[in-house]
């Protein structure tokens, strides 16, 4: 028998492949150059240095070669090259050579991850005048390029939407809503996210608006009279009457400004103008105090109304009681043959059954004799101590259905001829 020959195996890397090695920064980086088996021949780790393209020897076999400070965190165990504490700086190309009678290399490259930093923005304060236009700007470093999302401290952004993504973000033709903080944020899933803030600020004229542009009122009665002012720069608000500044006290909590009259006395009835204004521009509007009763609204369905009768209901705004009011009504076609309106009916008639809740007045009045399957139309107006309300036009309909059963009622007792045609004026065509 011939005996086996048994023949050693040159030392090869036990990961003989090019590697694209990825570690987060602040973790340990290893870097494979272990062999297959152990060898008397020299194990050499270099790393390229990309600003000189050239290798600088870092390890023969465990030992370092250079006694530089960036590699003190650099050491061989078991053949690989370990990082602790690895940084973005040390990512780069790492050759594994062996010295062999036929030297052999692996070359590695790190990719060390690293979480975001803003590092270029927008100024942190921009000011800019209504009805132009501002731009946000926002960049950041980090591994992998981190993407950077736009938010708004006070809720959605202008567009509407509660984020935006991109590396500016422009508003064109802006407006007091425009005005806030703005919060860019860098994220690339490594660490923490990274954000700055920027402030808009919008010059702008003011602009007014009243909480209630009448206010009913009487005698002895304590009454605010109320509005809201939006400007910037802050504006100067004042109250006239008559073109006259008032001597009652006024008050402000932040855009609400508030006229106190403390007891109402007749002469004090009125429009009441509140004027603001700073260096861009001004404003006004008007508060109109009054004891009149306000037009009343129907409550009542327009398509209610019996065969032929109809129950309109409604509520008025008064401080005082209402003493009475006038009710008008009309058919909407004086016949079938004409598109005239009636003639006017109704009268004034005194109050005598209301609810009254606070200054809310609700009151009915039903009118009767009225024609079926009719459209009408009225007018109402209500009074209290001081005057009339203005009118308030309205429309209704007799019931359509009562009219055509009716109709039938009568052709089935002989009333009508068997010629008749019902229609909803139930006029006969013989």
């Amino acid at each position: 028998k011939k005996r086996k020959r048994w023949v050693a195996l040159p030392p090869d890397f036990t990961v003989s492949d090019p590697q694209h090695l990825t570690y987060e920064e602040g973790t340990t980086a290893v870097i494979p150059c272990q062999l297959t088996v152990p060898t008397n021949y020299i194990l050499m780790v270099k790393k390229l240095v990309e600003e000189t393209n050239k290798e600088q020897v870092l390890f023969l076999d465990t030992t370092k070669v250079p006694r530089l400070a960036e590699y003190e965190h650099f050491s061989v165990n078991n053949g690989n090259m370990e990082i602790s504490n690895v940084k973005r700086g040390d990512a780069g190309e790492y050759i594994c050579r062996l010295e062999s009678d036929e030297p052999k290399e692996v070359h590695h490259h790190l990719d060390v991850q690293y979480s975001p930093n803003i590092v270029n923005t927008s100024s942190s304060e921009q000011l800019v005048r209504k009805g132009h236009s501002v731009k946000l700007m926002c960049d950041a470093e980090g591994n992998p390029k981190p993407e950077i999302h736009w938010s708004k401290k006070e809720g959605k952004l202008p567009s509407g939407a509660k984020d935006e993504t991109g590396l500016s973000m422009t508003m064109e033709d802006v407006d007091r809503h425009v005005a806030g903080t703005y919060i860019c944020t860098a994220d690339n899933g490594i660490g923490a996210e990274a954000t700055k803030e920027m402030t808009v600020i919008v010059d702008y004229a003011p602009e007014i608006s009243t909480e209630k542009e009448i206010v009913r009122t009487g005698d002895g009665d304590k009454v605010e009279l109320v509005c809201v002012v939006h400007a910037h720069p802050n504006a100067k608000v004042t109250w006239r009457k008559d073109n006259q500044a008032t001597t009652f006290a006024a008050h402000y909590h932040g855009h609400k400004h508030t006229l106190i009259i403390p007891r109402v006395s007749e002469d004090d009835f009125g429009v009441y103008e509140c004027l603001a204004e700073n260096d861009i521009g001004s404003a006004t509007d008007t508060v109109h105090l009054t004891g009149h009763p306000n037009r009343p609204e129907i409550t009542s369905d327009p398509n209610g109304g019996e065969d032929t009768s109809y129950t309109l209901t409604w509520d008025t705004e008064s401080y005082y009681p209402i003493t009475e009011y006038r009710l008008t009504y009309r058919r909407a076609k004086a016949n079938d043959s004409t598109d005239h309106p009636g003639d006017w009916h109704g009268s004034t008639f005194a109050v005598n059954n209301v609810t009254t809740n606070n200054l809310q007045h609700s009151l009915s009045h039903t009118l009767e004799t009225l024609e079926p399957a009719t459209e009408y139309h009225g007018a109402l107006k209500v009074r209290n101590k001081y005057d009339w309300s203005a009118d308030t036009e309205f429309q209704f309909n007799t019931n359509k259905d009562g009219g055509i059963q009716r109709a039938f009622s009568d052709l089935n007792n002989g009333s009508m001829s068997s010629s008749c045609i019902v229609r909803s004026s139930l006029r006969c065509l013989s």
